[in-house]
């Protein structure tokens, strides 16, 4: 027995004469009848290699002296090395045991570039996991679009492809809006597919927002990098904060807000402007100019679009 200063709470490590089984107890716990952790279950090491038999796991080393310990094990289903915890087993045998054959364990390179191909793509690149971005080789349309191991397993394919969402292969834009009531006045910018039976333009707009600017592609790849490349520059370049939260807009979008005191439209679609002239190839961009809302004069009809053509 190891020699321990006398105290209640103090863990002792003895031997059970009993079960010959070496056991740490607490002084408290013998005097009110608990000691052994073996004995306390009444069930021997058979026993327990045999629950954990029956439930497919088939152990690979002795039993240890406590249940909520990882136990090294072998899967019978799929013959992986595993380490359940038999208390989770008895607790809640649907949500615990091998992860291999519940699709949560370690994913390898390989495993992963099986699976992609298994879905209609080849991956272009290494493996970084599965939130990680993932270049990826569409078997149906034979384009390169960026998507996660994890989404594509949950069925979003392609970006060309896949009819979820976005339509990256259809006509798009890039716009900016405004709300000059909302928190002072208030900015945005995003894209938006062109084929929406119900755009975003026509949703934003019964909350109050216009639109002052866009930029029509053929495509919505185009939209999305001049996109990000103004974002950087507004938020690094201009230090233009998010402005309003998710719960402020009846769509998302709300990362690609600003206040209107921090930058006007105007200074916002020079940014796409002049992001959209270093990537769009030389050629004509169309732009869309819309002037925002005002109370028109008696004498005065309501301004309509205006649309004007910019070399970039």
């Amino acid at each position: 027995m190891e020699l321990v200063p006398r105290l209640a709470a103090t863990s002792w490590l003895c031997r059970h004469d009993l079960c010959g089984k070496a056991v740490r107890v607490l002084v408290a716990g013998v005097v009110k009848g608990t000691g052994c952790t073996w004995c306390a279950g009444r069930r021997t090491s058979e026993e327990l290699r045999q629950e954990m038999l029956d439930r497919g796991f088939k152990p690979r080393v002795p039993p240890l002296p406590r249940m909520n310990q990882r136990w090294e094990s072998t899967h019978i289903r799929c013959g992986n090395t595993v380490y359940p915890i038999l208390v989770n087993l008895r607790q809640r045998p649907d949500q615990h045991g091998c992860p291999y054959c519940s699709k949560v364990a370690p994913i390898t390179h390989e495993i992963a570039v099986q699976r992609m191909g298994e879905r209609g793509a080849t991956p272009v690149g290494p493996f970084l996991g599965r939130s990680a971005p993932w270049n990826m080789l569409c078997h149906r349309c034979r384009q390169v679009s960026e998507r996660c191991y994890k989404r594509v397993m949950r069925g979003h394919g392609c970006r060309f492809c896949d009819k979820q969402g976005f339509d990256w292969a259809g006509p798009a834009v890039v716009y900016v809006m405004v709300d000059e009531a909302l928190k002072g006045g208030a900015g945005k910018t995003g894209i938006a597919s062109a084929r929406c039976k119900r755009d975003r333009f026509s949703v934003m707009r019964g909350r109050g927002w216009s639109r002052v600017y866009s930029y029509h592609c053929e495509t919505g790849i185009l939209p999305y990098e001049i996109e990000q490349a103004a974002l950087d520059v507004i938020r690094e370049v201009l230090e233009g904060a998010q402005f309003l939260s998710q719960q402020d807009l009846p769509q998302n979008g709300a990362t690609e807000t600003f206040s209107l005191a921090d930058l006007s439209t105007e200074g916002a679609w020079h940014v796409i402007t002049k992001q959209a002239g270093k990537i769009a190839p030389a050629s004509q961009l169309v732009i869309t100019v819309v002037p925002g809302p005002r109370l028109p004069d008696q004498t005065e009809s309501q301004p309509r679009g205006e649309q004007l053509a910019f070399d970039l």
